[in-house]
Protein backbone atom coordinates (compact mmCIF):
# COMPACT_ATOMS: atom_id res chain seq x y z
CA UNK A 1 0.00 0.00 0.00
CA UNK A 2 2.97 2.40 0.66
CA UNK A 3 3.93 2.20 -3.18
CA UNK A 4 0.21 2.77 -4.28
CA UNK A 5 0.27 5.57 -2.43
CA UNK A 6 3.29 7.16 -4.13
CA UNK A 7 2.14 5.82 -7.39
CA UNK A 8 -1.27 7.70 -7.39
CA UNK A 9 -2.60 11.17 -7.04
CA UNK A 10 -4.69 11.50 -3.78
CA UNK A 11 -7.89 12.24 -5.27
CA UNK A 12 -7.02 9.09 -7.39
CA UNK A 13 -6.56 6.45 -4.92
CA UNK A 14 -9.96 5.71 -3.22
CA UNK A 15 -11.04 4.70 -6.93
CA UNK A 16 -7.97 2.53 -7.53
CA UNK A 17 -8.51 0.62 -4.16
CA UNK A 18 -11.18 -2.10 -6.61
CA UNK A 19 -8.71 -2.44 -9.13
CA UNK A 20 -5.29 -2.67 -7.17
CA UNK A 21 -7.22 -5.29 -4.56
CA UNK A 22 -8.37 -7.31 -7.75
CA UNK A 23 -5.36 -7.72 -8.51
CA UNK A 24 -4.07 -8.89 -5.30
CA UNK A 25 -4.47 -12.56 -6.57
CA UNK A 26 -2.64 -12.24 -9.93
CA UNK A 27 0.51 -10.71 -8.20
CA UNK A 28 0.28 -13.84 -5.41
CA UNK A 29 -0.04 -16.37 -8.61
CA UNK A 30 3.05 -14.52 -9.93
CA UNK A 31 5.19 -15.76 -6.77
CA UNK A 32 3.81 -19.17 -6.17
CA UNK A 33 2.53 -20.82 -9.30
CA UNK A 34 5.78 -23.14 -8.76
CA UNK A 35 4.42 -24.54 -6.01
CA UNK A 36 0.81 -26.22 -7.70
CA UNK A 37 0.83 -29.26 -9.66
CA UNK A 38 -2.16 -28.99 -10.54
CA UNK A 39 -5.66 -27.35 -11.06
CA UNK A 40 -7.28 -28.69 -8.06
CA UNK A 41 -4.72 -28.07 -5.57
CA UNK A 42 -4.27 -24.59 -6.81
CA UNK A 43 -8.13 -24.02 -5.83
CA UNK A 44 -8.13 -25.37 -2.64
CA UNK A 45 -5.12 -22.70 -1.78
CA UNK A 46 -7.07 -19.93 -3.26
CA UNK A 47 -9.94 -20.51 -1.94
CA UNK A 48 -8.64 -20.63 1.69
CA UNK A 49 -6.05 -17.14 0.80
CA UNK A 50 -8.62 -15.40 -0.64
CA UNK A 51 -12.15 -16.97 -0.22
CA UNK A 52 -14.45 -15.20 1.92
CA UNK A 53 -15.00 -16.03 5.43
CA UNK A 54 -18.12 -17.02 6.64
CA UNK A 55 -18.18 -15.92 10.22
CA UNK A 56 -20.40 -12.55 11.30
CA UNK A 57 -18.76 -9.84 13.14
CA UNK A 58 -21.62 -10.27 15.77
CA UNK A 59 -20.41 -13.98 15.96
CA UNK A 60 -16.43 -12.51 16.84
CA UNK A 61 -17.55 -9.65 19.62
CA UNK A 62 -19.17 -10.72 22.65
CA UNK A 63 -19.96 -6.80 23.67
CA UNK A 64 -18.52 -7.82 27.08
CA UNK A 65 -15.02 -6.45 26.62
CA UNK A 66 -12.60 -4.27 24.79
CA UNK A 67 -13.38 -4.55 21.03
CA UNK A 68 -9.63 -4.35 19.61
CA UNK A 69 -8.91 -7.98 20.19
CA UNK A 70 -11.83 -9.26 18.38
CA UNK A 71 -11.39 -7.20 15.94
CA UNK A 72 -7.49 -8.17 15.36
Amino acid sequence: MDEFERELLKEYRFQALELVLRATPSRWWGTHKENFSGWKEYMRVIKLRFGYVNTRMIEKYSGKDDPHDDLA
